[in-house]
């Protein structure tokens, strides 16, 4: 795919975002009052993202099919994006008819409860923010001072390690069920898949970071020497892992579908 097509899709994709995540989640504006309870904001994002998060459960399960269509790590990143903004708009437009509202009135809702410091929206706001940047979504995100580049080689590190780790633990279990004539299911992916995230969490809990931090961190110092090459070496420690564990594992399994490309690697996937 071209350059130009590339870039035209990017637009789309921003373009057709739902409010919920590439207005609203972007920016927080003082409101004085709503027509909204806070039970009604909290209840509507936990809805949205319950319901999102089960529909791209199932299609990600057909992620391998993606990748042997579409090689390139990038555009397969556009495609998983774009369908997740589709979903998404479909699916708030759902929850919206069920709760008598629109946009605009979850919008100052939720700002006006966030003006009050309340923790259980912002909650919600955070949890809804951080599914659209594990799918690749931007989130408008400050990188805090402390996070250096020293500190973000650190981190990279680690995740990257956690995310071998995990899919040499993942081969070892496709393996022993190929021996035994057995075939991995999509439902015998969910824990796998809940596995990896919950083991990459844990390295970015122990920072005192979260998915949209280590994103806007990896764009920070993409162009970094430091970081370029901690995270050229990072790939060639995973792909020499690759080579000698043979087939990878199975579909989704490695990384969440906005694990940063590394800026000199010749793939960018943590498969």
């Amino acid at each position: 795919m071209s350059g130009p097509v590339k870039v035209a899709l990017g637009i789309v994709a921003v373009a057709g975002a739902a409010l919920v995540v590439s207005g609203m989640l972007k920016k927080e504006e003082k409101v004085d009052s709503c027509d909204m309870t806070q039970e009604e904001v909290v209840t509507i994002f936990k809805k949205i993202k319950g319901t999102l998060q089960g529909k791209m459960s199932s299609i990600m399960k057909n992620i391998e099919m993606l990748k042997q269509q579409v090689p390139d790590p990038q555009q397969l990143q556009m495609i998983i994006l774009m369908e997740f903004e589709k979903q998404l708009t479909a699916i708030q437009e759902a929850v919206f008819e069920e709760f008598k509202c629109d946009e605009e009135d979850l919008e100052t809702a939720t700002n006006y409860y966030l003006a009050r410091g309340d923790e259980e929206v912002k909650a919600s706001v955070e949890a809804l923010r951080e599914l659209y940047a594990m799918f690749g979504g931007k989130v408008d995100t400050e990188v805090p001072a402390e996070l250096t580049v020293e500190k973000m080689c650190d981190i990279l590190e680690m995740y990257m390690d956690t995310i071998t780790k995990a899919n040499q633990e993942i081969q070892n279990i496709v393996t022993h069920m190929q021996m035994s004539g057995q075939q991995m299911t999509p439902e015998m992916e969910e824990p796998l898949k809940k596995m990896v995230e919950t083991e990459t969490n844990k390295v970015f809990s122990k920072f005192g970071i979260n998915t949209m931090i280590f994103q806007a961190a990896c764009e920070k110092y993409n162009k970094h020497p430091k970081f370029i090459a901690k995270a050229n070496e990072m790939d060639q420690k995973r792909k020499m892992a690759a080579a000698g564990a043979g087939a990878m594992s199975p579909t989704g399994m490695a990384a969440p579908p906005s694990a940063p490309a590394t800026p000199a690697a010749d793939d960018g996937e943590l498969d």
